[in-house]
C-alpha cells in the first residue's frame, strides 16, 4: 500500500452579506471518499481591510491506496 496526498484550502469568499465558504463542499466530498485529515495549517490575512474575513485553513489530506502490479 502507498499513500496519496491532497491539499484543500478552505476560505471565505465574497463581500458584504454575500460571503460563502469556498471549497467546503469539495472538502466534504473528499472526506466522504475516504480521505483523512492529517494536518491543518492557517494562513493569516495579509494587508486587507479590517472587516475582511480572510484567514485560510489549509487541509492536508491522505488516503491509502492499494498498489496493483
Amino acid at each position: 500500500m502507498s499513500s496519496q496526498y491532497k491539499v484543500c484550502p478552505l476560505f471565505w469568499d465574497g463581500c458584504g452579506n454575500s460571503r460563502s465558504l469556498s471549497n467546503a463542499k469539495l472538502l466534504e466530498e473528499l472526506l466522504n471518499d475516504g480521505w483523512k485529515i492529517v494536518r491543518v495549517d492557517a494562513i493569516p490575512p495579509v494587508e486587507l481591510p479590517v472587516d475582511t474575513l480572510s484567514a485560510t485553513n489549509v487541509y492536508i489530506l491522505e488516503r491509502q491506496s492499494e498498489d496493483v502490479e
